[in-house]
């Protein structure tokens, strides 16, 4: 009998060590009308399952957010969405996809090739850093969700 109970406590026991281990994921939701207005604008695109998407949001000086909608093709590997897509653990929600998401510091800082980032003392000018074209669809919008433009 008791061996019976120390097999099935044991068993219990080695259960949890099976299950997996969270992703690790950052969601970001944003106010309802903003996650909307983005929705709409990927929904609106006819080519939308061949490009890759990643959002950009920028704190603005006057206490208001921007956000960038930016998109390439699913072809290009070598582009910033693609890349960013692979290495970053934050995403925002909009209905019931997840996109990657930078934030304006990352361009600033954001180190993106691990071997370049120059040595101790001296990295200025050794760092590989990133940019990106925002031109796509963006919103400036309040913390309370309030669309300004």
């Amino acid at each position: 009998m008791k061996i019976s109970i120390s097999i099935i406590l044991a068993f219990f026991a080695l259960s949890g060590f099976a299950q997996s281990m969270p992703d690790n994921k950052i969601l970001y939701v944003f106010p309802d009308d903003v996650e909307v207005a983005i929705d709409q604008y990927i929904g609106s695109l006819s080519n939308k399952e061949d490009l890759q998407f990643v959002l950009t949001l920028y704190k603005n000086e006057d206490g208001t957010y921007e956000i960038y909608v930016n998109s390439c093709s699913t072809d290009n590997e070598n582009a910033t969405p693609y890349y960013w897509q692979q290495i970053t653990n934050r995403y925002a929600v909009i209905n019931r996809e997840l996109y990657p998401l930078l934030f304006d510091y990352d361009y600033d800082f954001g180190a993106p090739t691990p071997s370049e980032i120059g040595t101790y003392g001296q990295r200025a000018g050794q760092v590989l850093r990133i940019i990106s074209c925002n031109d796509g669809f963006h919103l400036t919008f309040s913390k309370l969700g309030i669309c300004t433009q």
